[in-house]
């Protein structure tokens, strides 16, 4: 039987570093993205971690149906004990107050102790900003990876959605409505800022700008 074609952005094994898988080094910086949804549609949350190089590996994916947004932030906190999270970023509607609660699902999520960073929602810059992910090559393999699934990391839906994706026939401009759950949160990850890792024993200022060492003068 013929093997079945795995998409070039997608890997076996999580990536290492000097031999090292990549998780065990706590200066990696991990990013979060989450696309809020109740019922019908999942709640969604992608971990991300970004090497020195800058290239972005998703390697971790979780849902949730039916789950109170407390609920919710409280079981991501969990899933990321001993990873060094630098920012979270979400779908800015979570900010809106409905009139359902005190609280927006933004508010509850950072009063369980996950802080978000508003990103953008625009349908017609979403597929943009992965697209420039998938499209920049570095050392060979494009910017952006995702692990398949393997014990307790991978990213099963979200590998299988992505490709699904297609432009809205009324805009092409526009990313069109669907299981686009799990992409949507990517796109928030891919339209925010997100820095690369810096290992703390390396500088990155450049050695024009280093200060010299002071000569001693002997006399």
């Amino acid at each position: 039987m013929a093997r079945a074609l795995v998409p070039w952005h997608v890997i076996e094994d999580m990536p290492t570093l000097n031999g090292q898988p990549i998780l065990n080094y706590p200066w990696i910086n991990i990013y979060r993205a989450v696309d809020w949804g109740f019922f019908p549609d999942p709640a969604v949350c992608l971990w991300i971690a970004v090497l020195p190089n800058k290239v972005a590996i998703v390697f971790k994916e979780r849902s949730w149906l039916r789950t109170l947004a407390t609920d919710v932030a409280a079981e991501i906190k969990r899933e990321s004990v001993d990873m060094r999270v630098a920012e979270t970023f979400c779908d800015p509607t979570m900010f809106i107050k409905t009139g359902v609660s005190t609280f927006s699902v933004g508010e509850l999520f950072e009063q369980a102790g996950v802080p978000l960073s508003q990103s953008i929602n625009r349908r017609d810059f979403l597929g943009y900003a992965i697209h420039q992910y998938l499209n920049e090559i570095i050392d060979g393999r494009p910017k952006l990876q995702i692990v398949q699934p393997m014990g307790a990391y991978g990213c099963k839906d979200l590998i299988r959605t992505l490709p699904q994706i297609r432009m809205d026939p009324a805009d092409a401009t526009k990313m069109a409505n669907g299981d686009d759950h799990w992409a949507v949160a990517l796109a928030y990850f891919c339209s925010g800022s997100p820095a690369p890792s810096q290992h703390p024993l390396h500088t990155t200022v450049p050695f024009w700008m280093r200060k010299k060492p002071r000569r001693r003068i002997y006399g």
